[in-house]
């Protein structure tokens, strides 16, 4: 009987033993966890935080190529402006140029009237 209160103490500190060392790899597994749910926490709010930086850029890039569509669309105005302007100088030299020619053929008339 002693032998099997013997067996029965020692197996009973065995038991007391494992489950402590159990307890000890619960508990580091557990903080294992949550380090790595903090750990996965942390990765998130980077990852909402570069979302939301990219959004930014994005916008600013949307932003940047409206600016630009509507530089452009002011430039073709302006050029097309300028090419009005320059078909009408055009219009306008082509016109005295004649007008000149006709003058001096007139003046030439008199001029060859007056010598005969």
């Amino acid at each position: 009987m002693q032998n099997a209160n013997l067996e029965l103490t020692q197996a009973k500190e065995w038991n007391q033993r494992e489950n402590v060392k159990l307890n000890d790899s619960f508990n580091d597994l557990e903080q294992s966890y949550k380090k790595r749910e903090r750990e996965m926490e942390l990765l998130m709010i980077k990852l909402n935080e570069l979302d939301s930086e990219k959004n930014k850029s994005n916008l600013r890039i949307l932003k940047e190529r409206e600016q630009f569509k509507i530089k452009l669309a002011e430039m073709k105005k302006e050029k097309q402006l300028v090419l009005d302007n320059l078909e009408q100088s055009y219009r306008e030299v082509k016109f005295l140029k004649t007008t000149l020619n006709t003058k001096e053929e007139a003046f030439r008339d008199k001029i060859e009237h007056l010598i005969s």
